[in-house]
């Protein structure tokens, strides 16, 4: 679950990429993207520690630990501060709330990021970290996808989406959401 899903989509859209093909994934929560936390469910559970241990500060620590400067990550972040003005207008299009999510929240692709913050979690948005991060045509070859989300989880609304775009592009996958 969590890292466990992220984990589990990113080996199988590498393995797509080096020529096999996988018949089905399963992903428990997966925290699918570390690009946008202004989703309405990073807005709406965060703040609350509904999971308990997760909060904001543990969020932070978190990305601070993941940083391989082991940087201190502010707060600022949780407003997208970690990606600069070129990557927001690049990303967004992949996680964009309004075209996939009943609600969602003003994105500002013209904010320009944290100076500070930037050069050391440019790897949050990558790929391999990031698996949502891909063109369409990418998430097109998955196979199908067993997808469970939480209904008061932080990563709910990149669940939701990722569940929404592949019943558009007609992929046989089913969502549970607890």
């Amino acid at each position: 679950d969590s890292a466990g899903g992220n984990l589990a989509l990113v080996i199988t859209q590498s393995l797509i990429q080096d020529g096999y093909s996988p018949r089905t994934a399963c992903l428990i929560y997966p925290a699918l993207q570390f690009f946008d936390f202004t989703l309405p469910s990073y807005r709406l559970y965060l703040p609350r520690s509904i999971l308990g241990v997760i909060n904001e500060e543990n969020f932070l620590s978190v990305m601070s630990e993941l940083s391989e400067s082991k940087v201190k990550v502010t707060p600022d972040i949780l407003f997208n501060s970690h990606t600069s003005r070129q990557d927001k207008i690049r990303l967004h299009p992949y996680v964009d709330a309004g075209k996939y999510l009943p609600i969602s929240f003003p994105f500002d692709v013209d904010q320009e990021g944290n100076e500070d913050l930037i050069p050391h979690l440019k790897f949050l948005i990558s790929p391999k970290m990031s698996p949502l991060l891909v063109p369409d045509e990418q998430l097109m070859k998955l196979p199908t996808i067993l997808l469970f989300t939480a209904e008061f989880d932080i990563l709910r609304d990149e669940g939701n989406k990722h569940f929404l775009f592949l019943v558009l592009i007609n992929s046989i996958s089913q969502l549970c959401n607890n």
